[in-house]
């Protein structure tokens, strides 16, 4: 994983999908995952998506999309936090273990699902 020297608040979007695209992908995947999670759990939460930059992950570029329940908690508040990468084709989304700090695959669209 590398760090690329972009920024969403001052740089265009990179080529491919655009930041607030890549935010949507992450809250239609991860997002309604979690919400369903914590509505069987009998709680109501409210997540919230900021891109937050970008990186090169093996040889893809990726939108860094980071999920907070409170979005006015202190940048040092890592409760709830979760962070995200989302391919700049869209087709791509990844979640960081908080515990680990390994990205794992959530969601490839293009993967093909084999049934006997």
């Amino acid at each position: 994983m590398k760090m690329l020297d972009w920024s969403p608040q001052t740089d265009a979007p990179l080529e491919g999908i655009t930041p607030q695209q890549a935010e949507q992908r992450v809250r239609e995947t991860v997002g309604a995952a979690l919400l369903i999670a914590y509505a069987d759990a009998g709680l109501e939460v409210a997540l919230h998506f900021k891109t937050v930059g970008a990186m090169r992950l093996g040889d893809r570029d990726y939108y860094v999309v980071h999920g907070r329940y409170d979005p006015d908690a202190p940048a040092g508040d890592m409760g709830g936090t979760h962070v995200n990468a989302v391919s700049l084709d869209g087709r791509l989304v990844f979640n960081q273990s908080m515990v680990h700090g390994e990205w794992f695959l959530w969601e490839d669209v293009q993967q093909e699902i084999i049934t006997p």
